[in-house]
């Protein structure tokens, strides 16, 4: 690809230009070629994001020297490598082994600096293309429950949500963990729709591999598939007792994919793995590290992810749920409510709890804005409504703007620093480095280290054979 065609300025210009294309094949009823732009537009905007020249402090470079340590073994998730020094088990941004996460999208990162070489934007990669791919899917979605112009408006919020594209750059918290858990559970969500649409079995068992690939990205709140599976089931007036049997079996292969992973790390590494299994369950009742807020923190975080306005088909939403027997409607208050309810009672806060509930707020959206259009309203009241239908969309593409932060391109920055850990071999230890892990991740170091250990430590380090540098 030309050198043009990848710098600062012409990939949010051809990302626009797509766009405009998109808007203009929708106008003209060709949906398939409206959908491939929008996905040339959502792949510019990743990578225009994720081309800064280096990591993330929370959580990405953590993920990424974890991923990299991986290319010697994968079924080895290690943070330091080669501790050399002592280590608390119990401390994650510093221990050993390192059983924090969930390994799928580890795996998948380790995998791409296998094939493209260790850099930062290899390190995106599977999330480049996860989060690009996950707006047809949410068209497609759109489209089963609705319509097809509900599907592109719907498509059109996913290819440009701020909060997405920040994570595929690693930029924000949970970065590369929250987009492989939010792809996995739409997709999981479509599959559902076309088994209950077609009957093929081929597509319980997709469904079944994606749950366990969300589950393996970001623990149980991927089951959110069960009741929407069971819920669109009952959309087409299915036999509760085939229902049953088909949930099961459904259940079963999510456990035969999910379980395996779990024994291995608990009969392997059985103090870590007890260890980070009861800090899971903490986060339920204790604010570890988390933003500050009330039950209403994920409320007022919607408002700003997703637009202030957005409230308004959200209470929307939850006034029809109760007083009518739309099953779509079900589903998407299923996908968006119990999340919410369940976070907001959860003590450990952070705006992307949520994410994956953001194809149904994608679908939601659009449905509400159509929905605001084909109703009879008096002259009085279509003005305000066309207010409220620009600002749902309009917000939300100012949020995007500002997450892109188009004025600073920070594709050099970090090179010095990449440059100079380069040059350090398996033999040489680095003390008093506040980006450690960045280092480590940079270079061949024994290991780096934000501190200095004792003078006597020292002295049995280069009797060891080692060399180090204090900084």
């Amino acid at each position: 690809m030309p050198t043009f065609f990848l710098t600062h300025w012409s990939l949010l210009g051809f990302s626009l230009l797509f766009i405009g294309f998109s808007i203009y094949l929708r106008q003209k009823n060709n949906s398939k070629l409206a959908i491939l732009f929008l996905c040339f537009a959502a792949v510019l905007l990743r990578i225009f994001v994720s081309k800064d020249g280096f990591l993330h402090e929370w959580d990405e470079r953590y993920h990424a020297l974890v991923a990299k340590n991986m290319l010697d073994d994968f079924l080895t998730p290690m943070l330091y490598k080669n501790p050399i020094l002592p280590y608390d088990f119990k401390q994650w941004a510093s221990n050993h082994i390192w059983v924090h996460k969930q390994p799928l999208p580890l795996w998948s990162m380790a995998l791409s600096l296998k094939i493209f070489g260790v850099s930062t934007f290899a390190i995106r990669i599977p999330s480049i293309i996860l989060s690009t791919i996950l707006v047809p899917v949410v068209y497609e979605i759109g489209r089963m429950m609705y319509n097809r112009k509900v599907a592109y408006y719907a498509a059109f919020l996913c290819a440009i949500h701020g909060l997405i594209i920040e994570q595929t750059g690693g930029r924000v918290a949970t970065d590369h963990i929250d987009i492989f858990f939010l792809c996995f559970i739409a997709f999981a969500v479509l599959t559902t729709l076309k088994f209950h649409a077609s009957n093929h079995i081929k597509y319980l068992f997709f469904t079944a591999i994606f749950t366990a690939c969300a589950i393996l990205s970001k623990w149980l709140p991927a089951l959110i598939v069960l009741p929407i599976w069971c819920l669109s089931a009952n959309v087409n007036d299915r036999n509760w007792k085939s229902i049953l049997v088909q949930l099961l079996g459904l259940s079963f292969l999510i456990a035969v994919l999910v379980i395996p992973w779990q024994l291995y790390i608990h009969q392997r590494w059985p103090l870590e793995a007890a260890w980070e299994s009861s800090y899971n369950r903490l986060h339920i009742f204790e604010a570890l590290g988390s933003e500050k807020g009330g039950p209403f923190y994920h409320v007022i975080k919607l408002t700003i992810i997703f637009g202030a306005f957005i409230i308004v088909p959200l209470l929307w939403l939850l006034w029809k749920s109760i007083t009518t027997k739309n099953k779509n409607l079900w589903i998407l208050s299923v996908w968006i409510f119990i999340p919410l309810l369940f976070f907001s009672f959860v003590k450990t806060k952070m705006q992307g709890y949520l994410l994956f509930t953001a194809p149904a707020i994608f679908v939601l959206t659009a449905f509400f804005t159509v929905y605001l259009r084909r109703i009879n309203l008096k002259d009085k009241f279509k003005m305000p409504v066309y207010i409220l239908i620009l600002l749902l969309f309009s917000f939300p593409l100012i949020y995007s703007i500002d997450r892109l932060k188009i004025m600073e391109n920070n594709s050099q920055e970090g090179q010095s620093f990449k440059t100079e850990y380069a040059q350090y071999d398996e033999k040489t230890i680095i003390f008093n480095e506040p980006r450690s892990i960045e280092a480590m991740f940079y270079s061949n170091c024994a290991a780096v280290y934000p501190y200095t250990p004792s003078k006597a430590y020292l002295s049995k380090l280069k009797a060891d054979g080692y060399r180090f540098i204090i900084k």
